[in-house]
């Protein structure tokens, strides 16, 4: 295979159009915790400019190139897997979005790079395959953080790397494709049953594939799309347990990015065709069985990031291939198809991890920088292009009695209370004054804590408290208690 694919997971797992528009800001003390939000960066909100900005979060424990991604239903993170710098990896962490902080998760079994993680409808987490670092594996196990363990299941009938996974509407996973580094690459597809806790056959593609995506369709069903040598697509029947092959799209694509869109439809965009890196897009319509060239990216991208942000706009970061890596992010809207370049991250990465949080931040995590694997994470904030009202009390005034009083706080915290702030004024300017409520309280919580740890004086706890009190009257809300 080309120098230009890598064994790692080359996923395009659609993320959850959510219904929140902003973000929870950083802050709060717990381990691993670490920010930085640069003064610098604080987008003028008066002028109502400036749509998506990144800023760091915090690090994971471990470097990793590949991770696998799953959101959790309790709003939490986890990754798991992927490539260290000593090789594979059997860590997994999980990220606590609301206090930007890490713990280490239950390792696994097996060290795994290009597996697959997907999320069962019990809350647990099917891994399967991978790269141990001597070669692919069929095996598969169970990650349950409600035990803080990982149990071995049934193994796979094929070794694989490189495959891809997607739950069913049935809570089966269908598991197809990928590669053993020695046979070549599978046809086969097999489905686990969290029932059994084994694997049957599902059926065998027309083509086979290895570094693909595989989205949902409308009918239960899903789409395997490219990781084969004629840029093909095709469409699993789980009532008949059979494929069935569509259009081809206009490009053979490997290591490519897709998501499923809200009305049924799939996009693809980038990967790689033979030496070429891609930059088009297309859309798969399933009641046309076809796709249709869309607006290509500005920038040429594979193993890269693609999310869904709440608004619908979707957002493609990074890129590792023969051109190197990228630090830079553009948007698509679905309205029109039509992309535009956003605010770079302040560190170039491909192969990387992406998620959207419950809240709405995409996270961009780890990754690989060019030399080695990354522990640096970043989160995009969305924030409307909206004038905000003029005639009232706005969460920014209290940026400047946060300044006044900075050198009163311990590391990050400045920072965290100056994310909550920037985020509590965009649910304003959006009208979401119960968002905006909560993020203020969210930003008493912190200077509270301040106060307790000795770390912010009488005189600063004062001002602070006054503020946000004076806010929240204005807002129509309830403030919490003086501090103590």
């Amino acid at each position: 295979m080309d120098a230009l694919y890598s064994k790692g997971d080359f996923r395009g797992s659609a993320a959850a159009v959510l219904s929140l528009i902003l973000v929870m800001g950083l802050g709060g003390s717990a381990p691993y915790a670490y920010s930085t939000f640069p003064i610098d960066r604080v987008p003028d909100l008066d002028t109502g400019s400036t749509s998506l900005l990144w800023f760091d979060a915090a690090p994971m424990i471990f470097p990793r190139s590949s991770p696998q991604v799953v959101e959790l239903p309790d709003g939490d993170i986890l990754v798991i897997g992927g490539m260290s710098t000593a090789g594979p990896t059997k860590t997994t962490e999980v990220y606590d979005p609301e206090g930007d902080s890490w713990r280490p998760g239950p390792s696994m079994n097996v060290a795994r790079v290009g597996h697959t993680a997907t999320l069962l409808s019990d809350g647990t987490v099917l891994i399967a395959g991978g790269d141990t670092g001597s070669g692919a594996t069929s095996s598969a196990e169970v990650l349950d953080l409600g035990l803080g363990a990982c149990l071995y299941v049934g193994d796979m009938a094929f070794a694989r790397s490189g495959h891809a996974a997607l739950r069913l509407g049935d809570g089966d996973v269908l598991v197809a494709g990928g590669t053993d580094w020695v046979t070549g690459v599978w046809k086969y597809a097999e489905a686990y049953d969290p029932g059994t806790h084994s694997f049957v056959p599902a059926g065998t593609m027309a083509y086979a594939r290895a570094f693909f995506t595989v989205q949902p369709l409308p009918d239960g069903g899903a789409l395997a799309i490219g990781g084969d040598s004629e840029g093909t697509s095709e469409e699993y029947d789980p009532d008949g347990n059979s494929w069935g092959s569509v259009a081809d799209m206009a490009y053979k694509r490997y290591s490519a990015s897709s998501v499923a869109l809200e009305d049924g439809q799939v996009l693809v965009a980038g990967g790689a065709s033979d030496s070429t890196v891609l930059s088009s897009a297309e859309v798969y319509g399933p009641s046309l069985g076809m796709w249709v060239p869309v607006d290509g990216m500005s920038s040429p991208r594979a193993n890269f990031g693609l999310e869904v942000l709440p608004a619908g706009r979707i957002v493609a970061t990074g890129s590792w291939s023969t051109l190197g890596t990228s630090n830079s992010t553009e948007s698509l809207c679905p309205c029109e198809f039509s992309w535009r370049a956003e605010d770079s991250m302040t560190k170039a990465r491909g192969m990387h991890g992406s998620a959207v949080t419950a809240n709405g931040t995409v996270l961009a995590i780890g990754g690989w920088d060019g030399k080695a694997p990354m522990s640096s994470v970043e989160m995009l904030v969305e924030v409307r292009d909206e004038e905000p009202p003029v005639d009232l009390c706005e969460p920014m005034d209290l940026l400047p009695i946060v300044q006044a009083y900075s050198d009163e706080f311990p590391g990050y915290s400045e920072n965290g209370l100056i994310a909550k702030i920037i985020v509590a004024q965009a649910a304003f300017d959006l009208g979401q004054t119960g968002l905006c409520l909560n993020l203020l309280d969210a930003f008493y919580h912190q200077v509270r804590a301040a106060s307790q740890g000795s770390h912010l004086s009488d005189e600063g706890a004062a001002a602070l408290y006054d503020g946000y009190v004076e806010i929240v009257n204005c807002l129509g809300g309830e403030p919490l208690p003086p501090l103590p």
